[in-house]
């Protein structure tokens, strides 16, 4: 690491560099950050170990959230923001959820306290001048808290999926959100239709500093299709219910003899054993289709195991996204178009009959079977062409590298 940099960031995750969590999102980001900043990491995360190469230098603080003190609540709301959250919350809310709601915002406000203590350490410790928290979170109120008394700090957030959507939280409310936006130097914003949510859902003048940045993928080898007449599909997702992964097995079983179809889920969770047996009892009956549940695996192996099983077509039925969904970044990095539901940023890459099919959220099973269907009966000078245009269209808007290294140099011009 260069000492002459005179930037200095805190970044603030959920858990990297510990574990694998983040690392696919955040591996590539971070690594341009370090060439522009002086690097120094907090993690929510107390018993992971480093898994992966990083650099030496680089400090690493872990924190996490000790068990709330509810008589500690109460005096959260000597802070304006807070009561001011209460008031909205109370005029948007019905009387049900009132009470409830307004325990989560001061509890968010306790939690935010307690880790400004542990972060206004660094900042003084290692003349923090950047706060970037990778997730809009407690630890993004407690960064816009400490402008106050270290003026020079600038605060950048990044919002994904659970820290954007109210109705992704309990209560369907998103804590302090006007403040974190009126107070934070830049909002940063996975999908272009994440920034319209928020703007929409909370109005004001941070317009001018909120942006959007793609995560991206790195560069993968291109999969080079078998050319038969069997359709291979693949998908990869956690099994849990939000990524409705039965609707693909229930559309795989509503497919015409004449489409031959082998598919492949990499990805474990809670619904396997269902997702098994439901498999079971649709496909089994026919002949032309077949399938295998890979379960988990490191995120290194997925481009070898796309590698191995050559897919012609990526399908996610996801009911939800933060952003744009990374797995189909993924399948369009190695020239794989994909059929995806219309959530989150999926808009933004697949361009019906040019890189995929574009599903409504409430899809019938019958548009899902119509779709993989009408991909299986193109030619393959169709095919092909369709290929080139996700490759193409990763190749414009979803490399990493290119992603990384333009949001890393607008953070450092803001330090000038």
């Amino acid at each position: 690491m260069r000492e002459d940099m005179q930037d200095r960031m805190l970044l603030v995750t959920q858990g990297f560099p510990f574990d694998e969590c983040e690392r696919a999102f955040l591996e590539v980001e971070f690594e341009e950050l370090t060439k522009r900043f002086q690097m120094n990491v907090l993690a929510n995360n107390v018993t992971g170990k480093i898994v992966h190469k990083f650099p030496e230098d680089i400090p690493c603080w872990r924190y996490h959230f000790r068990k709330l003190n509810i008589w500690r609540l109460p005096a959260q709301l000597r802070y304006p923001e807070v009561r001011k959250d209460i008031v909205s919350c109370w005029s948007a809310m019905k009387a049900r959820g009132k009470v409830r709601t307004t325990i989560r915002i001061l509890a968010y406000s306790l939690r935010a306290e307690a880790l400004c203590h542990q972060i206004e350490e660094i900042v003084e410790q290692r003349n923090i001048n950047f706060i970037y928290t990778y997730w809009c979170t407690q630890a993004t109120v407690a960064a816009v808290r400490l402008k106050k008394r270290y003026p020079q700090l600038k605060v950048i957030t990044r919002f994904h999926g659970y820290d954007l959507y109210r109705e992704r939280v309990a209560g369907n409310w998103q804590p302090l959100r006007p403040f974190i936006a009126r107070n934070a130097n830049l909002l940063v914003f996975a999908c272009k239709r994440g920034r319209e949510y928020f703007l929409g859902q909370w109005p004001g003048a941070w317009e001018k500093h909120s942006i959007v940045s793609y995560l991206g993928t790195r560069a993968m080898q291109r999969v080079i299709p078998q050319n038969t007449d069997k359709l291979v599909i693949v998908s990869c997702s956690n099994l849990i219910p939000l990524k409705r992964v039965h609707m693909i097995v229930e559309a795989l079983a509503l497919l015409p003899d004449q489409i031959q179809v082998e598919w492949h889920h990499l990805g474990d969770g809670s619904e396997r054993g269902k997702l098994e047996e439901l498999a079971a009892e649709k496909l089994t009956p026919m002949p032309h289709v077949s399938w295998k549940f890979w379960g988990a695996m490191p995120h290194d192996e997925i481009e070898n195991v796309y590698q191995q099983i050559s897919p012609d077509l990526f399908i996610t039925t996801s009911s939800t996204e933060g952003g744009a969904p990374v797995s189909v970044q993924e399948s369009f990095a190695m020239g794989i178009p994909a059929i995806g539901t219309d959530v989150g940023g999926m808009e933004e890459l697949i361009s019906n009959s040019e890189t995929g099919y574009l599903l409504p959220v409430d899809f019938d099973l019958f548009e899902a079977a119509y779709c993989i269907e009408s991909y299986g009966k193109l030619s393959a000078a169709e095919k092909k062409s369709m290929a080139e245009n996700a490759l193409n269209k990763w190749k414009k808007h979803f490399s990493a590298e290119k992603n990384a290294k333009k949001f890393a140099e607008i953070l450092k011009l803001m330090g000038q």
